[in-house]
């Protein structure tokens, strides 16, 4: 559930921007949280897991944040079955 909110939360956060700093540094502030909620899911994680994790990405505006925290933090085994790279 925090995953599916953090995208939806972030994409909100993208498209109104902030008035108090330019879009590109305020939205950096996400980034480690985006990060830490990516490691926690990757630690010891299953191929079901990464599943949930791909399709809640699929399936909300495509940030290139979440994908580089997907990919830096996921075990590439699982990656790449289960998106069908391999």
């Amino acid at each position: 559930m925090l995953i599916d909110f953090m995208f939806k939360i972030y994409d909100a956060s993208y498209s109104r921007g902030s008035q108090a700093a330019d879009n590109e540094k305020y939205m950096s502030l996400f980034h480690p949280t985006i990060d830490w909620v990516m490691q926690c899911l990757a630690y010891q994680a299953d191929r079901s897991v990464f599943k949930d994790v791909w399709a809640l990405y699929t399936s909300n505006t495509k940030h290139a944040v979440f994908l580089k925290s997907i990919i830096r933090y996921f075990p590439s085994e699982i990656i790449s079955v289960a998106v069908g790279v391999i």
